[in-house]
């Protein structure tokens, strides 16, 4: 993949420009790399903030490109929902893992790209009791390994069981909260694969169980 880019404005002094995709309905994001100048230059301008070069006028950055092997990242298009060239700060020990909220620059992929991912899958699971406590309305909360929020949110029935009707495909952890109650008192990973079924790809149905005290 290639990302062009021309009169970017220098970023602001410590940081520099990356880019990334992330998938919004699971919170996974992969970074394609730092910006660099055009072939055949082919140089990284993480120095954009204060460096000199033909490439720099004294607000911008003339031209510029993102270049990332998707097959050596494992990228596959229609796992994501958004491409974003964000700031990051540099000069730590390490690359970033997550983009961050500093977005410059974002644009959707295509739904006839992104559309091509499996169907929603379905969690559902049962809560139980080692105390016999009252099961109705414990909350469960399914959340994106990656993302900060819960994703989705139901309450269990008098016998215990929940249910999401329509989960993409990805990584969760499930959290289990009893009625009345502020404290986590489990949680499990839950993975949602998918299969073929005909020509279309589907989501697959995967059951949970919880405890309580």
């Amino acid at each position: 993949m290639r990302l062009d880019f021309r009169n970017l404005i220098r970023p602001p002094a410590g940081f520099r420009y990356a880019c990334w995709m992330v998938d919004e309905r699971t919170g996974t994001a992969t970074r394609l790399g730092g910006i660099l100048s055009p072939v055949p230059d082919n140089q990284p301008l993480d120095d954009a903030d204060l460096g000199t070069g033909k490439w720099y006028n004294s607000v911008g950055i003339l031209e510029a490109q993102v270049r990332g092997d998707m097959k050596a990242l494992n990228i596959v298009p229609q796992d994501y929902t958004f491409i974003a060239l964000a700031l990051e700060p540099y000069g730590g020990s390490a690359v970033p893992t997550r983009p961050g909220l500093s977005y410059v620059l974002s644009a959707s992929i295509p739904n006839s790209v992104s559309s091509r991912s499996a169907t929603p899958g379905k969690v559902f699971g049962s809560v139980t009791s080692s105390s016999g406590k009252s099961l109705l309305n414990t909350t469960v909360y399914l959340q994106g390994i990656n993302m900060t929020v819960p994703g989705q949110v139901a309450s269990a029935t008098a016998t215990g069981s929940w249910q999401f009707r329509a989960v993409p495909t990805g990584v969760y952890k499930a959290y289990a909260i009893p009625f009345g109650d502020a404290t986590i008192r489990d949680s499990a990973t839950v993975t949602v694969g998918s299969r073929k079924v005909g020509t279309t790809l589907t989501g697959d149905s995967v059951f949970v169980s919880l405890r309580i005290p």
